[in-house]
């Protein structure tokens, strides 16, 4: 179950320490490799307060000099960051929601934050057609070989193990894509497209994901017709996404995980087969593949897998899944 090689798991006590290391691992990167680093970005909640940090933190270490969280070691700015490489992005989006893509995410948290402007790459959201699709992910993929490749990845998890927008099934050797969104999947964004107001009309609390209230059986008619309308009308279906195979060439890959939502498909991805019935499973076939999960995203049977200390303040360190 445990192996000195494999994925390695550190479990930390609330998001906070999550993004502190988070931010640790991207300095010792941009240490290792202060010219030509390369870094591979992702979206949604999870990574919001990581990149929130990075901010405070480039701000904070250029006014002490020293990087403001690693004491005596030097700050090497995020302006050294040669190039970034976003996961994917939305396909056919509306024009009137432009905020709702992931490049307006990204510059709104981090790129406008931290000075980063040149060579920020992400999928075009703007095209609606499949064979520009085609074309663009071709094209995509061969400007990540044109600068050397990705040095370290970021990535989420989805709610059914996906990793970018490679929904379950997806070939462990697949490249950069269009790809069909699962149904999860687009209920879980469509957090995104509802106002404050609208959310709380559903009974969901802004910014979260309605996939719980929609499951429950607890919505009205005119509720669920509502949502469907919003499903149908604001939340694309489809994406442009780097493939698994694409992922996997990156010389280092960090998945931050945090909260109880994701807490199934967590033990799914260090526990069960490795299989593209998970996705997320394939960062197990990697050969330097952190996984920095909160308390709140492990379950009681993970817990005891992996000796979590009772201490709710302790950080586990040194798990290693084969």
């Amino acid at each position: 179950m445990t192996t000195t090689q494999g994925l390695r798991l550190i479990v930390a006590p609330n998001v906070g320490e999550v993004v502190r290391l988070a931010g640790n691992r991207i300095q010792a990167g941009l240490r290792a490799k202060p010219q030509g680093f390369v870094l591979g970005t992702a979206t949604g909640g999870t990574m919001e307060p990581l990149y929130a940090h990075l901010a405070w933190r480039e701000t904070a270490s250029r006014m002490l000099d020293v990087d403001a969280d690693l004491g005596g070691f030097e700050h090497v700015s995020l302006r050294n960051i040669a190039a970034t490489f976003g996961l994917d992005e939305y396909f056919g989006v509306p024009q009137a929601f432009y905020g709702q893509t992931y490049r307006a995410f990204m510059e709104l948290h981090l790129f406008s934050k931290v000075g980063l402007s040149n060579n920020t790459h992400l999928p075009d959201w703007r095209i609606n057609d499949p064979e520009q699709a085609r074309l663009a992910c071709q094209a995509y993929e061969e400007l990540i070989r044109s600068v050397g490749g990705i040095d370290l990845q970021l990535l989420g998890l989805g709610g059914n193990g996906h990793i970018a927008f490679n929904e379950p099934f997806s070939s462990f050797a697949s490249r950069t894509r269009l790809i069909g969104l699962d149904r999860r999947t687009v209920v879980d964004n469509a957090r995104y497209f509802l106002s404050p107001d609208e959310s709380r009309g559903l009974g969901v609390e802004p910014g979260k994901s309605p996939y719980e209230k929609m499951v429950s059986g607890m919505w009205t008619d005119r509720q669920r017709a509502f949502f469907e309308l919003v499903l149908n009308e604001r939340v694309p279906n489809a994406a442009m996404t780097m493939g698994i195979g694409t992922i996997l060439e990156a010389r280092a890959l960090l998945m931050l995980v945090t909260g109880a939502a994701k807490r199934a498909a967590l033990h799914a991805m260090l526990f069960g087969p490795i299989t593209e019935g998970v996705p997320a499973t394939s960062l197990r076939t990697h050969s330097d593949a952190l996984v920095l999960a909160d308390r709140e995203a492990i379950d009681d049977e993970v817990a005891e897998l992996i000796g979590l200390p009772s201490d709710p303040e302790a950080t586990l360190e040194g798990v290693v899944i084969d």
